[in-house]
C-alpha cells in the first residue's frame, strides 16, 4: 500500500490519527492482505477422536486404539487420561511425545458391566506444549447384546469382613455355554464352580463361589477371574475383582456402606456419607469413580472440614433387577488415600 492511498484512507474513512497510530493500523491491512497470520492449530492430531464399534456382545472383550499425532513444533506431554466410569481401562505406552511422533491411546471396556443398547463411553486426555495445557475428548460408540450376564460384573471384597463371595453366571440362550475352568490372579483367591441349573424361563445358571485366603496381604489390590468356556464368542469372561484388606486409615467414611432400595416403578433414592479426618484438618476430593454406569457420586465441602458425598443410582443404566458394586474416592487433601464405598441397589 503506497503513501497516497494511505492519504486517501485517512481523508475518506478514518477519524483524524496521528501519523503513528495510521501507521500501525496500514501495516496491519496489508497483514491480513498477504495471508501472513497463521491461524492456531491444535498439537494433538487424532484421525478418529469418535470410534464406531457397532455391535457387541456383552462379555465379549471389547478394545479399540485411538491413533494420534503430535502435528505441532514443540514436544507435548500427556498430563492425564481418564475417565469416570470404573468399566474403563484407557492405557497410555508413553507420556511424552516429540514434533511429528505418533502414539495411541489405548481403551478396554468392561462390557459384562454393561445394560443392552446403545452405549457411549468417553476419555479426557489432557496434555501440555509449552505453557500451555488443553483437553481432547474421545469417544467410543456400540450397541450391546446381552445374551450372557456375569452379576455382579466387577466384584468388591473386602477380605476383612466375608470370607466367600458369590458371582452368578446366567446364559439366555436354547444352547448354553459350557464352563471349562474358572482361574483367579492370585494364588489366594480360590474360585469354585457350582453344576449348572436349569430355570423355569429356560436360562442356565451357574454360581461362582471365591474364598479368600486368610494371609492375603493387606491394601488394595486389583486381580482378574477368568471364565473360560467352550463358546467362541465367549472363550474368556474376565470379572474384574478387586479386593480390599483394610489397615489403619487416617480418613473415614459415614456410613461405610450404602444400600440403595427402591419399591417396583420407583425411582432409587441416593445417600449422602460424609467424610472425616481423624485429625480433624479440611478434606478435599480430587475425584469419584464408580465401577458400574449406574452409580454416580458428587461432592461437597463441609459441613466444617469434612466433605460430603452424594451417592445416587439411575435403575436405566442398571443391567439387572440388583447388583453390588462400589464408589472409589479419591482425596487429596490433608493426605492421598482412596476411600472405597460398597454399594448395593434392588431394584425390582
Amino acid at each position: 500500500m503506497n503513501s497516497s492511498l494511505a492519504c486517501r484512507l485517512r481523508r475518506s474513512v478514518l477519524p483524524p490519527l496521528s501519523r503513528k497510530r495510521l501507521k500501525f493500523l496500514v501495516v496491519n491491512v496489508v497483514l491480513i492482505l498477504s495471508g501472513s497470520f497463521v491461524p492456531a492449530r491444535a498439537d494433538v492430531h487424532f484421525a478418529e477422536p469418535v470410534a464406531e464399534a457397532g455391535v457387541v456382545y456383552a462379555g465379549a472383550a471389547l478394545a479399540h486404539e485411538f491413533i494420534f499425532e503430535n502435528s505441532g513444533p514443540q514436544a507435548v506431554s500427556v498430563l492425564d487420561v481418564r475417565s469416570t466410569c470404573g468399566c474403563l481401562k484407557p492405557t497410555l505406552a508413553q507420556s511424552s511425545f516429540r514434533a511429528g511422533e505418533k502414539g495411541s491411546v489405548r481403551l478396554e471396556v468392561n462390557t459384562l458391566s454393561q445394560a443392552p443398547g446403545p452405549h457411549t463411553w468417553t476419555v479426557m486426555l489432557k496434555y501440555q506444549t509449552g505453557n500451555v495445557a488443553r483437553e481432547i475428548c474421545l469417544r467410543l460408540n456400540a450397541r450391546l447384546v446381552s445374551e450372557v450376564t456375569v452379576q455382579p460384573a466387577a466384584l468388591i471384597v473386602f477380605a476383612d469382613k466375608i470370607a466367600q463371595h458369590e458371582l452368578v453366571l446366567t446364559d439366555s440362550r436354547p444352547k448354553a455355554l459350557l464352563i471349562r475352568e474358572v482361574r483367579a490372579s492370585s494364588s489366594k483367591l480360590f474360585p469354585r464352580v457350582s453344576e449348572a441349573a436349569r430355570a423355569a424361563n429356560g436360562q442356565t445358571i451357574w454360581k461362582i463361589n471365591l474364598a479368600v485366603a486368610d494371609d492375603y496381604p493387606d491394601g488394595r489390590h486389583e486381580e482378574i477371574l477368568d471364565v473360560y468356556t467352550d463358546d467362541p464368542r465367549y472363550g474368556d469372561l474376565r470379572v474384574p475383582v478387586t479386593v480390599i484388606k483394610r489397615a489403619q486409615q487416617r480418613l473415614a467414611a459415614t456410613p461405610s456402606e450404602v444400600v440403595l432400595i427402591a419399591p417396583a416403578g420407583q425411582p432409587l433414592p441416593s445417600r449422602m456419607i460424609l467424610i472425616r479426618d481423624d485429625q480433624g484438618q479440611t478434606v478435599h476430593v480430587d475425584q469419584v469413580v464408580s465401577d458400574d454406569p449406574a452409580l454416580a457420586g458428587q461432592w461437597t465441602q463441609g459441613p466444617g472440614a469434612m466433605a460430603t458425598l452424594r451417592i445416587r443410582a439411575d435403575r436405566r443404566l442398571m443391567s439387572g433387577e440388583s447388583f453390588r458394586s462400589a464408589v472409589h474416592v479419591r482425596i487429596d487433601q490433608p493426605v492421598h488415600e482412596t476411600l472405597t464405598i460398597p454399594v448395593t441397589c434392588a431394584a425390582p
